[in-house]
């Protein structure tokens, strides 16, 4: 003779099994649109179709900048600056390149990860002072790897 209330019971435990699953489902999707960058801005980087990295610069009153002042790419990649280099001649912290004071783009593509930083030669100086700037060469991740949260 079966128990009475039982099949509520039952009823119960399916509906709760399946909230379960949904929450499980639901948290997934969030975590692998997280880990993709889903919605996420890369402000520090601006990309166009031959570089993977713009920087602009110039001087608004007594105020000259690199913007952005900082770019994030992965080696083998390349960094392009954009303004007046007779008003404002590239120089890297190490030596990697100096531009000549004349020209409106230059490029350089970096193939070794690390911070580098760079300057203009005449309104800052090595480590960052005055008009200044960094591109930081890193091995980004491709592949973002979740532990299986379903059944």
């Amino acid at each position: 003779m079966p128990v009475k209330g039982r099949s509520f019971y039952r009823f119960q435990d399916k509906e709760e099994k399946m909230n379960k699953q949904w929450v499980r489902l639901t948290l997934a999707i969030v975590l692998i649109l997280a880990a993709s960058g889903f919605g996420a801005r890369h402000s520090a980087q601006a990309a166009s179709a031959s570089n993977d990295a713009v920087i602009q610069f110039g001087c608004v009153g007594l105020d000259c900048t690199y913007n952005p002042s900082q770019v994030v790419i992965q080696p083998g990649e390349t960094v392009e600056w954009q303004g007046s280099f007779a008003s404002h001649p590239l120089v890297s912290d190490d030596s990697l390149w100096t531009t000549v004071s004349a020209g409106n783009s230059f490029s350089h593509t970096f193939t070794m990860t690390g911070t580098f930083l760079f300057h203009c030669a005449f309104h800052g100086a090595p480590g960052g002072v005055g008009m200044a700037g960094r591109v930081i060469v890193r091995e980004l991740p491709n592949k973002v790897y979740l532990p299986l949260i379903l059944r």
